[in-house]
């Protein structure tokens, strides 16, 4: 008979020797994968299974990074989160280029690339910005710690589901059709080199110390516990130039402090460097203490309590709280069924339908994104944080125009705000510190010749 570990010691010795957060809603998934994994390395029962793993020389490295790939799920598309996407188009990746004029040298890693998307998506950005890459050594490095999934990224071909939401322009520009799927173009390709690496592991050859000009690695940190997420962000941060931009998924790096990162807000992103921020945050009399993240979702201003008696939006604040913690945490359906139970009950609450329009954009469908961020902005015509949305939306289609008039409305709204003011999810910055971002992206001039 199997030797079964009880699912509370399970998940304990799982998360302890992984380093992955898990809960207990987890339980039937880790069992599932923990036969698969009994059986490819004909262990008798978890127990022993379990004592193999932590006994360092009874099982190779490659197990351990077998077990890992199947305990994080693969998830990716091209051209994900338009918000950031825009942020990297707009500035980072033209900021790096601007710096790197003289040397020609440009490095970017993309941690955490599951089986691709990304990594091709920074090619595809970087051939934008750069039509004529002649004399510019370009590199981008993909890492990620299960092999199925490079395999996949390096043959480069991809079916519809990986372009959802992606105007077909992007598709005939950069893909051949081929047997029903789409093959990258050979020169996008050619920027990007894939290797396993296991980000709580030793450096990795191709990783050295103040290398990259931009790391991204979005949607990877928040499946670390909290103990070893310092040992993953300072390799990030040891892998930065001085000057480097280190872009990670939405409130990864928001509640712990790390002093060798210095934090730039942006309205499409909170982006980390070693060096200085090139953009001061203003300051601002008395501050407001921040506000929890929900609650900022309810609504785009601060606006004094009424006093009445209660009604169902004294609960739905609770509960669109649970639903943003939901979604950080990649339980996209969980999120989105509370939010359908609170339209029902409180249909003209703002915040709800922001919050499903970045549940809409990360099934890649931009266009109900666009609908839910109108929507947005016809019930508070001052949710600030929405113009930006629609204005990411609008520039990964091609749209400059309207995506200028969108961002100029948005500024316009920030600078009749007390920059006191806090804002949404999408940032817990201030009205002032986001406009002084604003202003210093302004500023800076790019040139690629």
């Amino acid at each position: 008979m199997k030797n079964q570990i009880a699912d509370h010691e399970l998940l304990e010795r799982l998360s302890a020797f992984t380093g992955i957060r898990f809960h207990d809603s987890d339980q039937e998934r880790l069992r599932a994968v923990l036969a698969e994994r009994e059986r490819a390395t004909h262990m008798h029962g978890n127990d022993q299974y379990m004592r193999a793993l932590e006994q360092e020389e009874a099982i190779d490295l490659a197990e351990r990074h077998a077990l890992a790939s199947a305990l994080i799920p693969l998830e990716s598309f091209f051209f994900r989160d338009a918000g950031q996407v825009a942020l990297m188009r707009n500035y980072l990746l033209p900021e790096r280029i601007r710096e790197r004029a003289a040397s020609r040298i440009l490095r970017i890693w993309s941690a955490g690339c599951s089986t691709g998307e990304e990594a091709y998506t920074l090619a595809m950005l970087v051939s934008d910005l750069l039509p004529s890459t002649a004399g510019w050594n370009i590199s981008i490095l993909a890492t990620d710690i299960n092999r199925q999934a490079l395999q996949r990224a390096r043959a480069g071909i991809y079916n519809n589901w990986s372009f959802r939401g992606v105007p077909d322009q992007v598709r005939l520009r950069y893909f051949q059709h081929e047997h029903g799927n789409w093959k990258i173009a050979q020169n996008l390709r050619d920027m990007v080199n894939f290797a396993e690496d296991d980000l709580l592991g030793e450096a990795t050859p191709g990783i050295a110390s103040g290398d990259f000009d931009l790391i991204v690695c979005r949607n990877v940190l928040m499946y670390y516990r909290d103990d070893v997420l310092p040992t993953v962000v300072g390799k990030l941060t040891r892998a930065l130039t001085p000057a480097g931009f280190l872009l990670v998924g939405h409130n990864e790096l928001s509640t712990c402090s790390y002093p060798a990162l210095s934090r730039q807000t942006f309205p499409e992103s909170a982006v980390f460097s070693r060096a200085p921020p090139l953009v001061q945050a203003a300051k601002v009399d008395s501050p407001q203490p921040k506000k929890t993240l929900a609650r900022l979702a309810a609504r785009s201003t601060e606006k004094p309590a009424p006093h009445r008696a209660p009604d169902p939006a004294s609960s739905a604040d609770d509960a669109l709280h649970q639903a943003w913690l939901l979604a950080d945490a990649g339980a996209l359906e969980q999120a989105a069924s509370i939010c359908e139970k609170l339209i029902l009950r409180v249909p003209l609450q703002a915040g709800t339908y922001y919050l499903q329009a970045h549940l809409a954009q990360e099934q890649g469908d931009w266009q109900r994104a666009r609908v839910l961020l109108k929507r947005v902005i016809y019930l508070d015509p001052a949710f600030v944080m929405a113009y930006f949305d629609l204005s990411a939306l609008c520039t990964l289609e091609g749209d400059a125009l309207k995506a200028s008039r969108l961002h100029q409305v948005a500024t316009s709204l920030l600078e009749k705000l007390s920059p006191s003011t806090a804002l949404s999810p999408r940032t817990d910055n201030t009205a002032g510190e986001l406009l002084a971002a604003i202003r210093g992206q302004h500023k800076s001039s790019v040139s690629y010749s």
